[in-house]
């Protein structure tokens, strides 16, 4: 997924960490494990290189997030 501002990347970010977006009540007593249905393939964003930047500075904002699903 391709974002270009940091709201929509921190909701894509939580999105492939928790597998959704529905939040559990934080209870210690649970036992229940959610499956996350996400493996992420690129630990950080990839962004624009230097060369990309000189040729288009309008990307200078897009991150691209990598998540393969299981």
């Amino acid at each position: 997924i391709i974002t270009f501002h940091s709201i929509e990347d921190r909701l894509v970010k939580t999105y492939f960490k928790q597998g959704g977006f529905e939040t559990e009540p934080d209870n210690p007593f649970s036992t229940s494990i959610k499956h996350n249905p996400f493996e992420i393939v690129t630990k950080k964003p990839v962004v624009s290189s230097e060369k990309e930047l000189k040729n288009n500075s309008r990307s200078r904002s897009a991150k691209l997030r990598i998540a393969e699903k299981k």
